[in-house]
């Protein structure tokens, strides 16, 4: 976003708006698929939902597994990683259901049965479907760069002046 050899005063502006726009994420020919990790059991289930489409984040995740009349929600682990612990002491039974919501334009999917009875942790699986790809949204954000003046913006110190200066930068950002 800086220009060659002014990094450094870009990075002493202090906060500033930026305007960014939120990237639709684009598997063609590719529908949404669960890859189940290592050490998932049926009282343990971790999986990261791969090649999801749509405007941007993912909401919630949650699981129906055999037997039961209800969703779980998929916790966040960590990255991209859910995960659905058991802790009634009874085996959950696959096949797993599986319920995606996105965060910007709020369609469900339910790709039923996609995570089989004899799953295998470290296997990929591929669903029948697929986030839609509408209502892209724009949002504006303050960043902070390294230094902040957040109550005397007319610092005496020249580089550190923003009053009345404009940053205009533009970030899209892939959240696929």
């Amino acid at each position: 976003m800086a220009e060659t050899g002014k990094e450094a005063s870009l990075r002493n502006i202090g906060l500033e708006d930026v305007m960014y726009k939120r990237v639709p994420c684009e598997h063609p020919n590719q529908n949404m698929a669960f890859h189940v990790d290592e050490g998932s059991t049926a009282f343990w289930l971790e999986f990261v939902v791969k090649f999801h489409g749509g405007p941007g984040d993912i909401e919630s995740v949650e699981v129906l597994h055999s037997g039961s009349s209800s969703f779980q929600p998929a916790k966040h682990n960590w990255g991209a990683n859910r995960m659905l612990i058991n802790t009634s002491m009874k085996a959950f039974k696959a096949p797993y259901d599986i319920k995606v919501v996105s965060k910007l334009n709020g369609h469900a999917v339910t790709a039923n049965k996609v995570i089989p009875e004899f799953f295998e942790p470290g296997k990929l699986y591929e669903s029948h479907v697929q986030l839609a790809y509408q209502n892209v949204a724009h949002s504006r954000v303050r960043i902070a760069t390294k230094v902040m003046h957040t109550k005397n913006q007319d610092c005496a110190h020249p580089s550190h002046r923003i009053a009345g200066r404009q940053l205009q930068a533009k970030a899209e950002i892939d959240s696929g």
